[in-house]
């Protein structure tokens, strides 16, 4: 009896240890990093409007102005979408690399193109008299095998600053002018 009880235990302490050493550090699922609230002020802009149609006009109007090709444009949601890819590859990148791999008899693989995307909503404000925009860029980078090699937000205040600027001037063409 005393064995089947020490064999018991010694079973039930091999579990223990078995399952502890198989744990890992709890990861956050999503990868989300942490909130910013100067972040989520810079790529928000108010307009002094109700009119949301003509808000998402102007930014689509820009996107088109500045190369991006719209990929989601849902007017009903206040959604858009919009992507361009960037060539990073130069001549001086590209004998580079050439002369590496030839030296090294190995193929380099290095930065070639980047993907900048834009996701927009436009909804109305909290108190109903204003509309709200909110812009995110994204950038990711593929080397010349097409593997990922970085995957940000931008988070530059000037490039925010910049866009909404064009899309103020858009939305006061549209208004005045069309």
């Amino acid at each position: 009896m005393y064995i089947k009880h020490a064999f018991f235990v010694l079973l039930m302490a091999l579990m223990v240890l078995f399952c502890s050493a198989c744990a890992t550090k709890k990861q956050d699922v999503l990868g989300l990093p942490p909130v910013d609230a100067s972040n989520h002020y810079r790529q928000t802009h108010v307009f002094n409007t109700t009119d949301r149609a003509r808000v998402l006009s102007a930014a689509v109007t820009t996107l088109q102005e500045l190369g991006y090709n719209i990929t989601v444009a849902e007017s009903q949601l206040g959604l858009v979408t919009a992507s361009k890819t960037i060539n990073n590859t130069n001549a001086f990148d590209t004998a580079l690399a050439t002369l590496g791999a030839t030296l090294r008899e190995e193929t380099t693989a290095r930065k070639q193109t980047q993907e900048i995307t834009i996701s927009i909503v436009v909804l109305p404000s909290q108190t109903g008299e204003n509309t709200r925009i909110r812009t995110a860029f994204q950038r990711t980078t593929r080397d010349t095998q097409g593997t990922i090699t970085k995957n940000e937000t931008l988070t530059d205040p000037e490039l925010y600053r910049s866009f909404y600027q064009r899309v103020s001037k858009s939305h006061f063409l549209q208004a005045h002018y069309l």
